[in-house]
């Protein structure tokens, strides 16, 4: 009974080494993609080949995982569904994709039992190519593949192969030519349009086919004031072509080129059409000419400068699968200057005034932009009718109490007479106030002795300010110099 007994074990044992012995063993390689964009959220990975070494193709399986936290973002079917590439024994029965798990990223691949594999044979192989995966949000620096197999066997020490050796950003820099200036009373660019973004890429290969970036206005456009974006434009390093396209990287129906105040999107969207013939061994820079013009308002209205932030586009998650390749996560770099406003304002100089004890000095600031034409005047008239606050800059004299240069802005509850309820003087009225009620509502306290500098948000103001006792029984004054860089228009601080 024992010797029947071990007979049986050892039939048993020579059946399990012969179908151990029977499986096919598989080599594994990868040519790893050598730098990804960290935004990115279809990243290419390399391929992976698995070339047949030894034994007999048996019906199983090839699992391959991308890691902990990188989800595999192919879409469901079409041109980016990855692919098995076969050779050799395997061209007849290729292997086919089982199933894509997205999340966690996870690829299974069916391998066919084949009698065909003997060895020997340099192109006996199949190759998975075109996956695509997160690297947005994982803070990884290099990916590799963890593979497994069901059925036939890997090669000891290969199961991890690298597939993207490096991630970085997508986009180095953006710079700009000198901004455009306009003329915020006549509403001319005096200069600098049209203004050249030039958006350089952060590594060979960053910008691939039918990706692209978006310019983003963070703040409007003053009212009248148009930025028009060509609607193709070339690479000065490899010629790759760019035409405007919709957020979504559709280049068909009607796509705005233009941002204005009143655009219900401050943002303009360009995609790669045709690679150039140097795209993938030269870095690339976009330059983008954006013509500054005002059709309609003067004067434009007083803005910060206009300036623009890049990120690489389209935008979009990671899921679902269904969203246009490639896609990225928002991440800018700027901002960069396209429009600055000069000739909106009129400084003014009172070299002296004191409030002390018995005197007090008395202000006013005319708004003359609603001056008569030029022909009731019988003088040349560059006034535009124009509205706006005055801030004034006190500084006082060595000796005569605190050193502070205190700054006031008038506001609907700032005292005097001549504001309307937002603190502006409008076109054609007068500013009235004394020094001491300045003071007073800016929080300074004490005597007050030196000069003041006065800055209108509006053009052809002018000033006048007089020296007066308690008493109203002595007065002196004088008119306010109006200070220019004589650069603009008369009349007109250029800052």
């Amino acid at each position: 009974m024992k010797t029947k007994t071990l007979l049986i074990a050892a039939v048993m044992f020579l059946g399990l080494s012969a179908a151990a012995f029977a499986q096919a063993t598989f080599q594994v390689g990868s040519i790893p993609v050598t730098t990804v964009v960290a935004t990115g959220n279809t990243e290419k990975t390399g391929d992976i080949t698995f070339t047949y070494l030894s034994g007999t193709v048996i019906a199983g399986t090839v699992n391959v995982a991308y890691g902990t936290g990188i989800n595999i973002t192919n879409p469901t079917s079409g041109a980016y569904y990855p692919t098995i590439a076969a050779f050799g024994c395997f061209a007849a029965v290729p292997p086919t994709i089982n199933t894509i798990q997205s999340s966690p990223g996870l690829l299974i691949i069916n391998v066919p039992a084949t009698g065909g594999c003997t060895g020997g044979a340099v192109n006996d192989s199949f190759v998975l190519q075109g996956v695509r995966v997160q690297i947005a949000g994982t803070g990884v620096s290099t990916v590799d593949a963890s593979i497994s197999a069901v059925g036939n066997a890997l090669v000891a020490g290969q199961t991890n192969p690298r597939v993207i050796t490096n991630v970085a950003a997508g986009l180095d820099s953006v710079s700009a030519s000198s901004a455009a200036q306009m003329n915020a009373v006549t509403g001319v660019v005096i200069s600098g349009s049209p203004v050249t973004i030039t958006v350089k890429e952060g590594f060979l290969s960053a910008f691939e086919a039918n990706a692209g970036i978006r310019i983003r206005f963070p703040d409007h456009p003053p009212t009248g004031v148009t930025f028009t974006f060509p609607t193709t434009f070339s690479s000065t390093t490899s010629g790759s072509q760019y035409v405007i396209a919709s957020s979504t990287g559709s280049t068909t129906g009607t796509i705005p080129s233009t941002i204005t105040s009143t655009s219900s999107n401050q943002e303009i969207y360009y995609v790669m059409v045709t690679p150039g013939a140097t795209a993938t061994t030269t870095v690339e820079n976009l330059p983008i000419p954006v013509t500054v013009s005002n059709t309609s308002t003067v004067p434009v209205p007083l803005e910060p400068s206009i300036t623009a932030m890049v990120s690489l586009a389209p935008i979009f998650a990671a899921t679902p699968v269904s969203n246009p390749i490639p896609r990225y996560a928002e991440a800018e770099i700027g901002p960069v200057t396209l429009l600055t406003m000069v000739g909106s304002r009129t400084a003014l100089l009172v070299p002296y005034a004191s409030r002390t004890p018995g005197f007090d000095t008395g202000i006013s600031v005319a708004n003359t932009t609603a001056d008569p034409s030029a022909s009731t005047m019988g003088i040349t008239s560059d006034a535009v009718a124009q509205s706006g606050t005055i801030t004034f800059r006190f500084y006082p004299t060595y000796g005569s109490g605190t050193q502070t240069v205190t700054t006031y802005t008038t506001s609907g509850t700032s005292p005097g007479s001549g504001l309307d309820a937002n603190g502006q003087v409008l076109t054609g009225s007068t500013y009235v106030v004394t020094l001491g009620q300045l003071l007073d509502d800016a929080g300074v306290t004490g005597d007050f002795t030196g000069y003041i500098i006065i800055v209108s948000q509006f053009t052809n103001a002018h000033g006048m300010y007089v020296l007066f006792n308690d008493t109203l029984t002595f007065g002196q004054g004088a008119l306010m110099m109006v200070l220019s860089n004589r650069t603009a228009l008369p009349e007109i601080l250029g800052f």
